[in-house]
């Protein structure tokens, strides 16, 4: 009896020491947005990964702006593995020396990401992105938007809205003034002239959602710079907006929001990069994209009809995408963004 009993003993113990070096015991620290967004990252992401692999993922949430500084200031003692943040930040913590380039090998679902989803040479990848277009009233506006410049048509005065330039949208609206003025968006000197231009044109600079719809509903906005994710809810609820995207000539932007590997993060690296892989896996890709119509970063997805039709997705589809190089835009977009409001407020 004596026997068995140790017997029993010795194996729990062994049992106890195989599970402490297993996926089970191990715990990554995570941060991503909150809202909407951050709701659905856990829902299609973190949720299912955690119940998948048995690993425990700690969140903390906060916009790119406030994870940047976080890992910068957690230099000598980071306390995160993974970071979900757009892509102007992820150039930024890479450009730190605060990211770890990522093994692609080790994460099998990368091969469907395409190029222009890989981040910073690889020290992030796309995990989904958002467009900037066009909405329209179709109340007012009878045929869809065939380019940008249609803002500017002294027809609307003071029927514009704009986002404001703290946001991703807002912000790459500035060297897409200069593209239209002839410039790019390494100089964009030309920019300037072109939004005082605009300036007639423009009633709001929108930040509510909720408004910006009653401001169309009610005919005070007919055209507006904006992301159709945060607008669909309003579409479905009969308010009159419309997009335009594939229509508008000079392409629409790509905002990509990614995943990124902290260097030297306080959890399992290989537990670290299981949750990268599993963030860029169909499963995830296709449920954030009928979730909350985040366009997916991977070609490895199948959407319904309904679904596809707001999103950007495929090969074709990403052909029309404007990708910034936020390796410069990011670097001065503090001056940039301080220059636009001397220049507005002329």
């Amino acid at each position: 009896m004596k026997r068995l009993f140790l017997g029993i003993v010795l194996t729990l113990l062994v049992l106890g020491l195989c599970l402490s070096g297993s996926t089970a015991s191990k715990t990554l620290y995570v941060q991503y947005w909150a809202g909407s967004e951050g709701e659905t990252v856990y829902k299609c992401i973190i949720e299912p990964f955690q119940k998948e692999t048995g690993i425990k993922v700690v969140v903390s949430h906060g916009l790119t702006s406030e994870t940047v500084p976080k890992v910068i200031a957690q230099r000598r003692n980071p306390r995160l593995d993974v970071v979900f943040i757009d892509d102007v930040g992820i150039y930024k913590l890479a450009e730190e020396g605060l990211l770890e380039q990522l093994p692609l090998d080790k994460i099998p679902n990368s091969k469907y990401i395409p190029e222009g989803f890989r981040i910073a040479n690889n020290y992030g990848l796309g995990v989904f992105m958002y467009e900037t277009v066009i909405a329209y009233n179709p109340n007012y506006i009878k045929e869809e938007p065939t380019s940008w410049n249609e803002l500017w048509d002294p027809k609307y005065r003071n029927k514009v809205a704009m986002q404001p330039v703290e946001w991703g949208g807002g912000y790459m609206f500035i060297p897409l003034c200069s593209m239209l003025a002839g410039g790019d968006q390494y100089n964009l000197e030309p920019a300037w002239q072109k939004l005082r231009e605009l300036k007639p044109n423009v009633l709001t600079f929108a930040s509510n959602m909720a408004d910006l719809a009653q401001l169309m509903q009610d005919g005070s906005v007919w055209l507006a710079v904006a992301n159709p994710y945060l607008l669909y809810e309003y579409v479905d609820a009969g308010y009159p907006i419309r997009f335009a995207k594939d229509s508008l000539k000079e392409g629409f932007f790509a905002g990509v929001a990614g995943v990124a590997l902290v260097k030297n993060g306080p959890g399992d690296r290989e537990a670290a990069l299981k949750l990268i892989d599993y963030a860029l896996s169909k499963k995830a890709q296709e449920g954030m994209a009928n979730e909350m119509y985040f366009g997916p970063c991977s070609m490895n997805v199948e959407l319904s009809p309904e679904v596809d039709a707001r999103v950007t997705n495929g090969e074709e589809e990403y052909k029309k995408l404007i990708f910034m190089d936020w390796g410069v835009l990011g670097a001065q977009r503090a001056e940039v963004t301080q220059r636009f409001y001397r220049e507005w407020n002329k």
